[in-house]
C-alpha cells in the first residue's frame, strides 16, 4: 500500500494543539506514504525541534506547495490517525482525478451544550444535563489536489471552509480520519453515564427530538453523517414548514437533493425554510444554496437575486464569475463583462473567467445556433426524457425515426421536433447524415434517444451554447457517463470488465459543415472528416452526457445484423473492440471471440479482464489464446501474467502457473495493487503446493493471507497447507472461524477423520449454494487430503458411504 500511495499522495500535518500525540499520529502516516510534512501555523521554537526530531519536514503555509511533488495532499491533525479501509478504492479514485478535491469523514470533537441552542430542543426542554464533550463525524475538505492545496489549507487554518467546500463536493472512497485515543480529561468515573453519551453522539440515541414527532433526520449529529436519502425529505419538510432547526441542518439535505438533481424538491424545501425562518437568508451557505438551486433550474432571474445577496457582504469570486454566466446566458454582454472582471483570480481560474472573457471580448462574437439531431426506433419509454432535458436548451430539434411501430413519432411531435422518416438500410452513418442534412444550426448536438442531459448539467449546457466557436474550427469531446440507477443495477461482467469511464468521451458537438459527415455502418464516427476540414477535437468537462442503458439489450440486438455484415471491412482496433464487447454484453461469448481475436493493440488491463472472463466461463482455450496474443504485444504486463496464471489456476495445471509467477512475481509486487498480488501469491502458493513445493507454497499462501486478511479464499487455502503438513490442530481451528464468520452451523462432534470430512463437506455446500466456487473447490482439495492419507479401514469406509448418501440428497461436492 505504502509505495501505492508514496507515487501519488503527500500527507501534511497542521495545528498548533496536541503536539505531544504527533509522534502516534506520524506512525500511522508513515505506513502509508513516504511524503510527509508539518506545515507551521506559528509553532513555538520548542516544538518544532520536537518535530523535527521525529523525522518529519517542517515548511511554512506560503512555501510549502513547492516541496510536494505528488499530485495528491491529506491533511491531518497532531492529534489524528488515517485509517485507509481500501487502497484499491482510493487509488482508483485519485488517479481518475474526476474532481479537484474530495470531503473527507473525519471524527472531531464537539461540545453539546451547543446543542442547547437549537430552537426544537428548547421547545421540549430536553438536554437539561448534556455532560461532557465526545466524538461526533464530521465531513471536511482534506484531501485536494496540489493547485489547490493553499486556498484549502488557508480555509482549514482559519477553521472556516465555507468558501472552499465547493472543491470537495464527493465525498471520498476508501479512507477516514479519526482521533488518537484519548483517555477522558474530564475524570467522570461513571462509565454508564460515558457510555451513554458517546451512543448518543454516534445516533444510536437520540435526544434532541422525540420518536412522536419523526423527526429525527433533523438533528445536527444525523446530517453530519450525510445518511441522507429522497425519503427523508418529508421530515425535512415539516420541520422547516414548524420553524424549526439551524440552517445547517438544512443544507446537507439540500446538497443531496442538488447532487442527485431533485431540484424541483430542493426548491420546494429551499422556499418553505426560508420562508418560515427568514433570518436564515442573512447566511452565506443559505445564499449559495438558493443561487444553485435557481441556477440549475434555469430560473436566471432569482439565481441572479441570491448571488447579489453573497456580493452585498463580501467580494466573493464565485459570486461574481457566476453572475457573470448568468447575464452572459440571459444575453446581457456588457454585464457578463462587468461582473467577470470583478471576480477575484483563484488558483487554476476555476470560474472559467479568463476564458469567458477572451471569447465574449472578441467584437466578431455572437451567440451561435445550436441544433440536436438523434435517429430513433420504437423510443417511446426514452425518447421523451431527452428531449425535455435539451428542448428549452438548443434552438431546434431533429429526429430521424427508422420505422417505428409505437408512440415515438407521437412523443417526437409534442416536442415541436422536425420529424424525417426514413427506412432503416442497416447503415447507422446513413441515418445520422439525413437529419444532418435538414439542420439548419451553427453546431450539431448529437444524442441517442436512451440519452439525456443530467438536471445538473443543463445549466452547464446553457452557457457551453453561448461559447462555441465563432470559427467553427473546434469540435468538442462530452464525457458519457451512466446513470446512478444503471450504475446501481446488477450488472453484467461484461460490464463490470468494461468499466472505461476515465475514457469514455466522444464527439458529440461538432459544427455544422460541408463535407462534414459521419462514415461508417456501424460504430459511426466523424475523425475523418473533421481531420479533412481541419477541425481541432478537444474534451469539454463542464457538461456530460447521461446514459440511462434501461432497453440497451434491445438495441445492441438491432445492431447486430449490421455489425455481422461489417466483419470483413472494419479495420479500426476500436471498433472491432467495440463489436467484441457488444457480444459479450448479450452473453454471446462465441460471437465475441473472433472480434476480439482480431482486435490489436488493446488495453492490457482490459485484455486481462477478458481473459478471466472467458476463463469463468470454461472457455479455456479462448481465454488463453486472448491473453496470449495481448501478451505478446504487451510483454511487460503484469496485468495480463496474472490472468494467464488465473486460467492455468482453473484448468489445474499448476507446472504452468509456477512457470509463469515463478520469475515475475517480484515485479507484479512492485506494480499491481495490493488485492491483486496477494491474488498473485496465492496462485503460487496453491500450484507451488501441488508441484511437491509445500514449504515454498506454505510461505507464498501466508503472504497472501497478510496483504489481505479479509480474503476467506486465503483463509481456507491456509486449511489446506495445514492439511498438507498434518497440522489438524490448527486446520480444525480455522475451520471453526470461518464457519462463525459464514454463520454455518456445522453439526459435527470430531471423533475422527471422517468426521473432519464432515465438517468440508457442509462447508462445500455452502460455498456452492452461494455460488463461491474458488472457495467451494478449496474445500473438495481438503476433502481429497484427507480421503487419501488419513481414511482406512471398514469403519472409515461405512462412515463414508453414509455420508456419500447424505451428499446425494443434500449436493454435490
Amino acid at each position: 500500500m505504502k509505495k501505492q500511495l508514496s507515487t501519488i499522495l503527500s500527507i501534511c500535518v497542521f495545528g498548533k494543539n496536541h503536539i505531544s500525540k504527533l509522534h502516534e499520529c506520524i506512525q500511522y502516516a508513515a505506513e502509508l506514504t513516504n511524503n510527509l510534512f508539518f506545515i507551521d501555523l506559528g509553532l513555538a521554537v520548542e516544538d518544532i525541534a520536537q518535530i523535527k526530531n521525529l523525522g518529519i519536514q517542517v515548511v511554512n503555509l506560503d512555501s510549502f506547495i513547492s516541496e510536494i511533488e505528488t499530485d495528491w495532499v491529506l491533511f491531518i491533525k497532531p492529534e489524528e490517525r488515517v485509517i485507509i479501509s481500501s487502497a484499491k478504492k482510493l487509488t482508483k479514485m485519485l488517479t481518475s482525478k474526476q474532481a479537484p478535491g474530495y470531503g473527507v469523514h473525519t471524527k472531531t470533537t464537539k461540545d453539546r451544550h451547543l446543542l442547547e441552542n437549537y430552537q426544537w430542543i428548547k421547545k421540549l426542554e430536553q438536554f437539561k444535563d448534556i455532560g461532557c464533550s465526545d466524538f461526533i463525524v464530521r465531513i471536511e475538505p482534506r484531501l485536494v489536489i496540489k493547485s489547490h492545496t493553499k486556498i484549502c489549507m488557508k480555509g482549514l487554518a482559519q477553521e472556516n471552509t465555507d468558501e472552499v467546500s465547493w472543491i470537495c463536493g464527493i465525498i471520498a472512497h476508501g479512507l477516514k480520519i479519526e482521533l488518537i485515543h484519548q483517555e477522558n480529561e474530564t475524570g467522570n468515573s461513571d462509565g454508564n453515564i460515558r457510555e451513554h453519551d458517546t451512543r448518543c453522539l454516534k445516533g444510536e440515541l437520540v435526544y434532541d427530538v422525540t420518536p412522536e414527532e419523526d423527526m429525527v433526520e433533523l438533528s445536527e449529529m444525523y446530517t453530519g453523517f450525510r445518511i441522507l436519502t429522497n425519503s427523508q425529505l418529508d421530515g425535512f419538510m415539516e420541520g422547516a414548514r414548524c420553524g424549526f432547526g439551524h440552517y445547517k441542518m438544512y443544507i446537507p439535505m439540500l446538497e443531496f437533493l442538488v447532487k442527485e438533481g431533485f431540484f424541483t424538491e430542493a426548491k420546494e424545501l429551499f422556499e418553505q425554510w426560508t420562508d418560515h425562518r427568514p433570518d436564515d437568508k442573512e447566511e452565506y451557505n443559505t445564499q449559495l444554496m438558493g443561487a444553485m438551486i435557481y441556477s440549475n433550474l434555469l430560473e436566471y432571474d432569482k439565481a441572479i437575486e441570491w448571488f447579489k445577496k453573497i456580493t452585498e457582504k463580501s467580494e466573493s469570486a464565485l459570486a461574481f464569475a457566476n453572475l457573470g454566466k448568468l447575464y452572459l446566458i440571459k444575453g446581457d454582454k456588457n454585464k457578463a463583462i462587468e461582473h467577470l472582471e470583478m471576480s477575484k483570480d483563484t488558483e487554476g481560474d476555476i470560474f472559467l473567467k479568463k476564458r469567458i472573457l477572451s471569447i465574449i471580448k472578441n467584437e466578431e462574437w455572437r451567440p451561435l445556433k445550436l441544433s440536436l439531431c438523434m435517429i430513433a426506433k420504437d423510443e417511446e419509454d426514452q425518447i421523451g426524457k431527452a428531449l425535455q432535458s435539451v428542448c428549452d436548451l438548443v434552438d431546434e430539434i431533429i429526429v430521424v425515426d427508422t420505422g417505428s411501430t409505437d408512440k415515438t413519432m407521437e412523443i417526437v411531435k409534442e416536442y415541436g421536433a422536425k420529424l424525417i422518416e426514413s427506412k432503416w438500410e442497416d447503415d447507422f452513418s446513413q441515418a445520422r447524415n439525413l437529419g444532418l442534412s435538414k439542420a439548419t444550426g451553427d453546431y450539431i448536438l448529437f444524442m441517442d434517444a436512451d440519452e439525456y442531459i443530467h438536471p445538473g448539467d443543463r445549466f452547464g449546457l446553457a452557457l457551453f451554447k453561448m461559447l462555441l466557436p465563432i470559427g467553427k474550427n473546434i469540435a468538442f469531446g462530452l464525457k458519457i457517463e451512466p446513470a446512478k440507477e444503471a450504475r446501481k443495477m446488477s450488472m453484467a461482467q461484461s460490464d463490470l470488465l468494461t468499466d472505461q469511464k476515465e475514457d469514455n468521451y466522444q464527439i458529440r458537438v461538432f459544427p455544422k459543415k460541408t463535407g462534414v459527415r459521419f462514415q461508417g455502418k456501424v460504430f459511426e464516427d466523424l475523425d475523418e472528416a473533421l481531420n479533412e476540414k481541419q477541425v481541432r477535437a478537444l474534451r469539454y468537462d463542464v457538461v456530460k452526457i447521461t446514459h440511462s442503458m434501461e432497453g440497451r439489450e434491445k438495441r445492441d440486438k438491432r445492431k447486430i445484423p449490421a455489425i455481422a455484415k461489417a466483419f470483413g471491412s472494419i479495420y479500426d482496433s476500436q471498433k472491432i473492440l467495440k463489436a467484441g464487447i457488444l457480444f459479450l454484453r448479450l452473453g454471446d461469448i462465441e460471437s465475441a471471440y473472433p472480434w476480439l481475436i482480431k482486435a490489436a493493440g488493446v488495453d492490457p488491463n482490459l485484455s486481462a479482464k477478458i481473459g478471466m472472463l472467458y476463463s469463468r466461463q470454461n472457455k479455456h482455450e479462448m481465454a488463453k489464446e486472448i491473453l496470449t496474443n495481448a501478451i505478446a504485444q504487451f510483454p511487460e504486463s503484469s496485468e495480463l501474467v496474472l490472468s494467464l496464471a488465473g486460467v492455468y489456476h482453473r484448468e489445474e495445471n499448476f507446472c504452468k502457473v509456477v512457470s509463469i509467477l515463478g520469475e515475475r512475481i517480484l515485479n507484479i509486487e512492485k506494480e499491481l495493487i495490493s488485492e491483486e498480488t496477494a491474488l498473485a501469491r496465492y496462485y503460487l502458493g496453491i500450484a507451488s503446493i501441488e508441484t511437491d513445493d509445500v514449504a515454498y507454497g506454505i510461505e507464498q499462501l501466508a503472504i497472501a493471507h497478510e496483504i489481505d486478511p479479509a480474503n476467506i479464499s486465503y483463509k481456507i487455502a491456509g486449511i489446506y497447507a495445514f492439511a498438507k503438513v498434518e497440522q489438524w490442530e490448527e486446520a480444525l481451528q480455522t475451520a471453526g472461524q470461518i464457519s462463525d464468520k459464514e454463520e454455518i452451523d456445522i453439526r459435527c462432534e470430531v471423533n475422527d477423520f471422517v468426521d473432519v470430512v464432515q465438517i468440508f463437506v457442509d462447508l462445500n455446500r455452502h460455498f456452492n449454494r452461494k455460488g463461491r466456487m474458488e472457495e467451494a473447490n478449496l474445500c473438495r482439495m481438503i476433502i481429497e487430503v484427507i480421503i487419501k492419507s488419513k481414511l482406512s479401514g471398514s469403519e472409515d469406509m461405512d462412515k463414508m458411504s453414509a455420508m456419500i448418501e447424505g451428499v446425494a440428497t443434500g449436493g454435490c461436492i
